[in-house]
C-alpha cells in the first residue's frame, strides 16, 4: 500500500521559507533598515510559523490511505497520525537518523520509504524481525505463517468482502500482543521459507491476497523506517462521498 504524506510535501516548501526568512532576520540584526521595513513583521511571523511546523513534522506526520492492502485495519480514505519519534528522531529531508529510537517489534505497523521508489511511503505490519525464520505455507488452502518454527495462531471469523468487492475470509489474529483482524484467500499458493537478515524487517499487509509486500519485493531496511501509526484522525468514504464518523480518533492495534 502506497500512502501520500501531507507533511512531507509541505516540509520542503516551508523548510525553504524558514531558511529564507531566517536569513532575512539574521541580516536585520546588522542592517537596521531591514528592521524598520514594513515586511519585517510579516517575515518574522512567517519564520516562527514555518519553524514550528518543520519542528513538529520531525515528530509526527499525517498520511492518507489510498488503497486497501491493509484492510480491515485501514480503509481507503483513512487519515493516519504517525509517531516518527518512537523509532528514532529523523530529519525529514533524507530521513537522516539523528537520535536512535527503540527497535520495532513483531506485530507492529510501520510506515517506511518504498525500496523501489524512495519518494513513496508504504504502510505494512511487521511479521519478522532481524534473525527470525519466517515460513509461509498453504495449510488447508489457507495461508499459514510460522515464526522460528512456531505457528502464528488465528481464529476464523467469517467470509466477507474487501472494499474492492473481492471475496475473502476474515480471521482474528493475536500476534505477539497485537490483536487484529486479517483477510485471507481460500485460494492461497504462498510458499516461502526465509531468514530475516540484520537491520531488516519482513512485512506484510493485513489484506494478504491484495498486498504487495516482503513476499514479492523483499525486506524493509531500518534506515527507511519513518514511524509507527498511532491514530486514525478522520476517515473519508470515497464511494459514498461522506465521512466515516465511527473511525474518527480510532487508536490502532
Amino acid at each position: 500500500m502506497k500512502i501520500f504524506s501531507y507533511t512531507f510535501d509541505a516540509f520542503a516548501f516551508l523548510g525553504f521559507i524558514s531558511i529564507v526568512t531566517g536569513i532575512y532576520l539574521l541580516l536585520a540584526l546588522f542592517i537596521p533598515f531591514l528592521k524598520t521595513n514594513r515586511i519585517y513583521k510579516s517575515v518574522k511571523s512567517s519564520f516562527n510559523f514555518c519553524s514550528i511546523f518543520v519542528f513538529v513534522t520531525m515528530f509526527f506526520g499525517v498520511f492518507f490511505i489510498p488503497s486497501g492492502s491493509m484492510e480491515p485495519t485501514f480503509l481507503v480514505g483513512d487519515n493516519v497520525l504517525v509517531n516518527k519519534f518512537k523509532t528514532g528522531l529523523r530529519f525529514p529531508l533524507g530521513n537522516t537518523l539523528l537520535i536512535k529510537g527503540y527497535e520495532p517489534k513483531r506485530g507492529e505497523i510501520l510506515v517506511f520509504k518504498y525500496k523501489m521508489d524512495k519518494a513513496l511511503y508504504v504502510v505494512k505490519r511487521i511479521v519478522g524481525v532481524p534473525g527470525d525464520e519466517v515460513k509461509i505455507t498453504n495449510k488447508d488452502s489457507i495461508q499459514t505463517v510460522y515464526i522460528n518454527g512456531e505457528e502464528v495462531k488465528k481464529h476464523r471469523l467469517n467470509k466477507t468482502f474487501t472494499g474492492s468487492g473481492e471475496k475473502v475470509v476474515k480471521f482474528k489474529q493475536s500476534f505477539y500482543g497485537h490483536d487484529h483482524e486479517i483477510f485471507l484467500s481460500e485460494a492461497n499458493d504462498d510458499n516461502l521459507d526465509i531468514t530475516v537478515p540484520p537491520g531488516k524487517f519482513f512485512v506484510m499487509g493485513d489484506n494478504r491476497p491484495n498486498s504487495s509486500d516482503s513476499r514479492f519485493w523483499g525486506f524493509v531496511s531500518s534506515e527507511s523506517i519513518v514511524g509507527t501509526p498511532v491514530l486514525i484522525t478522520l476517515s473519508w468514504d470515497l464511494r459514498k462521498f461522506g465521512f466515516r464518523m465511527n473511525r474518527f480518533f480510532k487508536f490502532i492495534q
